[in-house]
């Protein structure tokens, strides 16, 4: 928990205070806590802070104010992201540039890494080498850092350049300006916890929104109030859905149309996925491959039906497959004295020929659903004329 708010209707000073927490854990309770109080909205700051607290002294300036929940929200995930220094540079410039408002603060959240902040002079070897890294955008090769008059470039610093004494330190701002990566609308991309696939969602007709980024699998109440930040709450407005794979390998995705999808549907297929146990997702990935999925739909069924797949990450040929079925699979007794008597390729290939199987880098994978693929899949919206694509059978 990095805030803790208590947040008021402004127009209904009678309506129940809400206590929330950032970054939020469950979205729906809140949601649904806010909406019963007259606030909450996806857009609107609507919501005034009563009282507020955490460890950050430069959000304690937002009593008072009404903000969004879900820029509160992304705020708290940025902060979250901070290590020391950063959290030393972000309060430190938050202060000497009386960034007081949560956009604003959003933006400074993406430079404040550029400020030196002193809080200790006593040891100028660290001052210079940190004030370098601080403007060579964050590091530099081991072997640059020791070569350093780290010294030197801290006493030039303290010198020649103006500071702001802050309670934090002294705020070298090092020429930094706080550009407007966040307007107000669509948040700029940033992953705050692992998901299977970030997608891009645009809409070319409001280019001054931006793009919405969307971290699937994820709530749906979540996704609706993105697309309605980004402007995109009729999916008519989606000029178009851009997937950058995450959790999964890109190869998951390079059939699938996005033209045809919704952010719905690529989400229902990342909850599907994200069910899948980690030995589970290894199959998954060959089953893919097999099939040559074309739709988020189909992706989701897979996930969901992973249970009419073999899968043998072992094996790699006839002989193999044999061996394996014989030896290890447990059908049969199996004799290793007797391992020159077994003809496990001539087994393999008669197994081969009464499977729709096939061979791929990661192993043997088969179907062996009773019904064909094209029925099980039946009830998906498959383009006319066109049943599953069965790329390896």
């Amino acid at each position: 928990m990095i805030i803790n708010a208590i947040l008021l209707n402004p127009d209904k000073p009678g309506m129940q205070p809400v206590d929330a927490t950032f970054p939020i854990e469950d979205h729906e309770d809140l949601y649904r806590r806010l909406s019963g109080s007259g606030i909450g909205d996806a857009v609107r700051r609507d919501c005034r802070v009563a009282d507020i607290g955490g460890a950050f002294e430069a959000l304690l300036l937002l009593k008072g104010q009404n903000v969004n929940v879900d820029e509160l929200d992304y705020l708290a995930k940025r902060i979250e992201s901070f290590f020391e220094p950063e959290v030393r540079q972000f309060e430190g410039t938050a202060a000497a540039m009386s960034v007081t408002d949560v956009p604003s603060l959003i933006n400074l959240t993406f430079c404040c890494q550029q400020a030196t902040v002193i809080s200790d002079f006593s040891d100028l070897r660290v001052i210079g080498k940190e004030h370098y890294m601080n403007t060579h955008g964050g590091g530099a090769p081991v072997s640059v850092i020791e070569a350093l008059d780290s010294e030197r470039i801290a006493r030039e610093l303290i010198e020649n350049e103006t500071g702001i004494a802050t309670p934090h330190g002294v705020v070298y701002s090092n020429s930094m300006e706080i550009e407007q990566l966040y307007r107000g609308r669509g948040f700029p991309a940033y992953l705050h916890d692992q998901c299977l696939m970030a997608v891009e969602v645009t809409n070319d007709s409001a280019p001054d929104i931006g793009s919405t980024w969307l971290y699937m699998p994820m709530p749906e109440v979540c996704m609706e109030r993105m697309l309605e930040r980004g402007g995109l709450s009729d999916p008519s407005d989606i000029s178009r859905l851009d997937i950058e794979a995450a959790g999964l390998s890109a190869d998951v995705f390079s059939l699938i149309d996005t033209a045809s999808e919704t952010p719905k549907t690529l989400n229902d297929a990342a909850v599907a996925i994200s069910k899948l146990s980690k030995d589970d997702l290894v199959k998954f990935h060959a089953a893919v491959e097999y099939v040559e999925p074309y739709s988020a739909s189909v992706l989701r069924e897979i996930a969901r039906q992973l249970d009419l797949f073999d899968f043998y990450p072992t094996v790699s040929d006839a002989a193999e497959y044999g061996r394996y079925m014989i030896a290890e699979s447990g059908h049969f007794e199996y004799d290793p004295e007797l391992d020159d008597y077994y003809d496990f390729e001539g087994y393999g290939e008669m197994r081969l020929q009464n499977e729709e199987g096939t061979f791929l880098d990661r192993g043997y994978i088969s179907y062996r659903g009773e019904a064909p693929m094209e029925t099980v899949f039946s009830e998906q919206e498959m383009p006319p004329g066109q049943g599953m694509a069965m790329g390896g059978a």
